[in-house]
Order: structure tokens, then sequence, then C-alpha cells
């Protein structure tokens, strides 16, 4: 095994390991490290490797594939999700390149496909149809929803017993005294 192909082993495990700690969530101290350590794994995995022989060069193409979409398609997710309708108006400003961003992904995983985009596409052109169709049905759904969704009246406030639990939970656990 080359050296490079040690960098690319040793790059997943600690990209795995960073995402474990990031999973272990606000209770344990090690979940701080998660995000840097992931981050290291994946400089690691992208930045380092320069001759890479046998069945690692196959795998770290695979990834770097991998990656330029899984980027984008990410980056657009997140801005999908923060600008969308559900806690408030609707933000074309960042809905606009987030489905560009998801398009774009889309796009770029057909293309580095073994069989290419236009076999994909002419071959699976009922999946696409199924696909789009199921998406419309899900925007018809939701947006059916919201409609006929109302505001429901304000709840009762809380009784003094309550308002001791509360406090005492958020005081027991921020700290506070």
């Amino acid at each position: 095994m080359s050296f490079d192909a040690a960098i690319i082993w040793a790059s997943i495990v600690l990209t795995t390991f960073g995402y474990c700690f990031h999973r272990m969530g606000p209770a344990f101290k090690r979940s701080r490290f998660g995000a840097p350590l992931a981050l290291l794994g994946v400089s690691c995995l992208v930045l380092i490797p320069r001759e890479i022989s046998g069945p690692e060069q196959e795998m770290h193409q695979e990834l770097l594939n991998f990656f330029s979409w899984a980027i984008l398609f990410g980056v657009g997710s997140l801005l999908a999700l923060r600008s969308s309708q559900t806690y408030g108006k609707t933000q074309l400003f960042e809905l606009v390149p987030a489905w560009f961003f998801i398009v774009a992904s889309w796009y770029l995983a057909s293309t580095q496909s073994e069989y290419g985009f236009s076999k994909v596409a002419t071959n699976g052109v009922f999946a696409y149809i199924g696909l789009f169709a199921g998406i419309i049905v899900f925007i018809i759904g939701v947006a059916m929803a919201e409609r006929f969704a109302g505001i429901d009246s304000e709840s009762e406030p809380l009784s003094k017993e309550e308002e001791k639990l509360v406090r005492t939970i958020l005081e027991r656990r921020l700290g506070g005294g």
C-alpha cells in the first residue's frame, strides 16, 4: 500500500470518527470535536493524495465526483429550507439560487454516471415522469395543507406550578441560580 493510499484510508476513518463524534450531541463534551475532525478528514482526502495506484485510485476519483455534486446539493438544500415558507414569508432571493444549485447538482451527478446523461435520460424517461408527477402531487398536497390549516387559538398561560417546574428545569440545565 502506498503512502497516498494510506492517507485516503486514514482520511475516511477521520471523517467517520468526526461524524460519530458530531452525532453525540451537546450532552457529551466530545461532540465539539466532531465537525473539525470530519473537516480535517475530508480536507486530507481531497487535497493531499497525488500518486495513487490500485483500487484506491478509483475510489478516490469516485469520492471526488461525489463531493462535486453533493456540496452543490447540500448548499441548495440548506438555502431552500431556510427560505421556505415554514416560519415566515418566502424569500425568492434565496429560493431561486437554491433550486439552481439543486438542479445543477442533479445534472452534475447524471453526467458523472458511467452510462452518460443522454442514455440515462432516454432509458429512464418514464421514471422521470413518475418522479416529477410525485413532486407535483407533493407540492399540491403541501399547498392545500397550508391553505386549509388555520391558526390555532393561543394556548392558556402556564400555571404557577408549571412556571416553577419550567424555571427549575431551565436553571438546572443552564446553570443559573
